[in-house]
């Protein structure tokens, strides 16, 4: 059962990141980007990176076994 209808998992999962990552590099190696654009890619992947080991050791202590 998925939440999302399809097209809009393909937008959230794929255009949305890739654009993002190829469109800050970019915007950095040619000089277009702000320092306040930077500061914000770097501080917004920072506090991903944080959230996502922190769900991850969520997992990990909540997690029992699937084998007896």
């Amino acid at each position: 059962m998925d939440l999302y209808p399809a097209c809009l998992r393909v937008v959230l999962t794929w255009i949305v990141p890739v654009g993002v990552m190829t469109t800050v590099p970019a915007q950095a190696l040619t000089g277009v980007a702000s320092p306040a654009t930077l500061a914000g890619a770097v501080g917004v992947s920072v506090v991903l990176v944080l959230a996502a080991i922190a769900f991850f050791r969520f997992g990990l202590r909540r997690y029992t076994g699937a084998s007896s």
